[in-house]
């Protein structure tokens, strides 16, 4: 058993979130040590040593640094020993000196919320006092840590941090991307997300190297390897990966959209300006709301009571959804029955509604929030369904049957007034270049997972649809003969990619 796993055993979980760490494995660290020993730096610092990874692999990679450590977990610090190349400060990093100046910064900083931290009355006016601009306080910790060790780099000294992705395409992160703009100090940003290999099995996060010298450079390089061959590529030869110049870097933007290899969408157009996008259906207490047609009808409650509804991305097996989709998963007996109860309740519903309130689902937060606590949102079935969570590309769904969505999927609603339908859109989204627009929008999560809200989805780049009627004629039928299995609808796929594409 490593060192790394005793500990982790020694103070249990609560003591790991408490202090935000999460252990660098060993090859990782190395390859990072051997990027910022190419300078050869005679003073490192490392904000957050715990377990000294960083030191120790410096010294085995023969560098001749003197290393600088702060960690503010004396247990950690008392289960590791210092290695002979450094010397560990035991206070917390974002309250030491400002003025310290070192050409060499190496770290994997704590990852937790700002709010979480002990000290954290402290931490703010000292940043304050030194720092010009206000963070985000409802950003995570590692921000301050990057923002701190900025200012002590020095001039032709490199700086890599391992760090969670989000900061990337998230506002909090804006003061972070504004400081690495204004500096262009920042080389490449190196995303792991898909990686082959687990670098933080535990996190809920994917993770970045962010390489940074004294410099100022003229572009960024932006990469995502995919083994360790690719990664020591990113990570040791300069210009990999696609070139952003910093003439071009936004800070608004959301930076995930530049790993794409492709450029960016030159559209004055969003989907926004087409179709209405809402939320699923939030009931407040799915346990209550969605039954079974056998449960339903054991509890007496009337057919007009009940609405189809999806409540899972996973009773969804294709691109496509319509009735005898539905009328399976009725046969099935799946949880497919949302109890929507007309103004006036049936004995049976009545009955329901009293067994809830004794059971306390009129407590829970969204239904006590309501006037009558047992009736959920109403809302029209969506034509189109985009799942909120999706790994690869991002699910689209088109609905032709009149179920319900919950807050697994978000609804599409085409503007009748612009005189567009469902399947045309539907066929937009689906294209390749629908499919990359709403990639650049998505917030990236832990091991893939991608995540995109509605105000996310209606900023989503977009052709003008309506400017071809012709083409958008073309689109509607393509759309239309668009089945579960997506595979078995290549020819008119490709149809349908050219028609977007010319639509541009």
């Amino acid at each position: 058993m490593h060192d790394e796993e005793c500990y982790k055993k020694l103070v249990g979980p609560t003591h790991l979130r408490r202090y935000g760490q999460y252990f660098t494995p060993e090859p990782l660290a190395r390859l990072m040590a051997r990027w910022l020993d190419q300078v050869k730096p005679k003073k490192v610092l490392d904000p957050a040593s715990g377990n000294h990874v960083f030191a120790r692999s410096l010294l085995d990679i023969g560098s001749a640094a003197h290393i600088v450590e702060f960690e503010i977990d004396p247990i950690i610090a008392s289960e590791f020993p210092t290695p002979a190349n450094a010397e560990t400060f035991c206070q917390d990093f974002l309250l030491s000196s400002w003025s310290e100046q070192y050409d060499g910064i190496i770290a994997n900083p704590p990852y937790m919320k700002f709010q979480l931290i002990e000290n954290r009355d402290a931490i703010r006016k000292n940043f304050v006092r030194h720092h010009e601009s206000v963070p985000n306080w409802q950003s995570n910790i590692y921000v301050l840590f990057l923002l701190k060790a900025l200012r002590q780099l020095q001039d032709a000294g490199r700086m890599i941090f391992l760090v969670p992705h989000d900061f990337l395409d998230s506002k909090s992160g804006n003061l972070l991307k504004a400081e690495l703009v204004r500096t262009r100090c920042l080389e490449g940003v190196i995303s792991l997300e898909q990686f082959d290999g687990d670098i933080f099995p535990e996190a809920l996060t994917s993770s970045s190297l962010l390489k940074i010298s004294g410099k100022v450079n003229d572009a960024v390089y932006f990469s995502r390897p995919k083994n360790s061959f690719e990664l020591e590529e990113a990570v040791m030869t300069d210009g990999i990966g696609k070139q952003v110049p910093y003439g071009s870097l936004l800070v608004e933007a959301k930076w995930g959209t530049y790993f794409s290899g492709k450029d960016l969408v030159n559209s004055e157009w969003r989907i926004g300006d087409f179709v209405e996008v809402k939320r699923g259906i939030a009931t407040g207490a799915n346990e209550f709301f969605i039954l079974s047609p056998s449960h339903a009808k054991t509890l007496g409650i009337c057919e007009h009571e009940l609405t189809d509804v999806v409540s899972k991305s996973s009773l969804i097996k294709g691109a496509e959804f319509n009735t005898s989709h539905m009328e399976r998963l009725i046969e099935s007996d799946s949880k497919c029955k949302l109890f929507t109860p007309k103004e006036r309740l049936s004995e049976g519903a009545w009955a329901y509604v009293h067994a809830g309130e004794e059971a306390g689902w009129h407590k829970k937060y969204l239904c006590a929030a309501r006037k009558e606590w047992f009736r959920s949102e109403t809302r029209e079935p969506a034509p189109i369904w985009v799942s909120q969570a999706s790994r690869g590309n991002i699910r689209v769904v088109r609905n032709r049957s009149d179920a319900l969505n919950l807050t697994t999927f978000h609804g599409v609603w085409p503007s009748k007034f612009l005189g567009l339908t469902a399947d045309s859109v539907f066929a937009l989204l689906i294209s390749e270049i629908g499919q990359d627009s709403l990639l650049r929008s998505v917030k990236r999560m832990a091991n893939g997972l991608l995540k995109i809200q509605p105000g996310d989805l209606k900023a989503v780049n977009s052709p003008n649809l309506i400017k071809d009627p012709a083409a958008l004629r073309e689109l509607d039928r393509l759309g239309a003969r668009i089945g579960s299995d997506l595979s078995s609808h290549l020819g008119e796929l490709e149809q349908i990619n050219k028609i977007v594409a010319q639509l541009l």
